[in-house]
């Protein structure tokens, strides 16, 4: 029962992330090879959201398609982000200010108005008081941990001291 689980998770987060990484490097060569596309910056980021969205949609199909566009917009990150033209770059950036700003906006615009919406909840500040203390002590341990093996791993590796 358990393995079964673990397999399906297994299954998927490689099948999301191979259906992103797929159509992030289908659309990259794209961007790079089809030049037709990079004539006009708004061409090119309606391309970009054009093959984020897709991935999402065959993703959703068989796995979660929100893992497969993080793995499409890593590999347009890397990848497609030196294919593009210099406005390209400036336009696109700008496009996905707007959209992740207007995002957050209208998230938290209906965070707010589904509180007044629902129905009176009973709180337990037991709960509230043990959510707060666990993120507390977990943020500080993944920050201390971190930087420990920024400063004492990585610096060794990396950095030679002077003698």
């Amino acid at each position: 029962m358990l393995w079964t689980l673990f397999y399906k998770l297994l299954q998927y987060m490689f099948g999301s992330l191979v259906i992103g990484f797929v159509f992030g490097f289908l659309g990259c060569l794209m961007l790079k090879h089809i030049r037709h596309i990079t004539k006009q910056a708004k061409w090119e980021t309606f391309f970009m959201l054009t093959v984020g969205f897709i991935s999402y949609l065959v993703g959703d199909l068989w796995t979660s398609g929100v893992v497969s566009i993080i793995a499409t917009a890593s590999m347009f990150a890397i990848y497609g982000w030196y294919n593009l033209s210099p406005q390209g770059r400036q336009f696109s950036g700008l496009a996905y200010n707007v959209l992740a700003y207007a995002s957050e906006a209208l998230i938290f615009a209906l965070l707010g108005l589904g509180y007044f919406n629902s129905d009176k909840y009973i709180y337990s500040w037991q709960l509230v008081l043990f959510s707060i203390l666990f993120i507390f002590i977990s943020r500080f341990l993944v920050v201390f941990t971190y930087q420990y093996l920024c400063v004492k791993v990585l610096c060794k590796c990396c950095c030679k001291k002077k003698s």
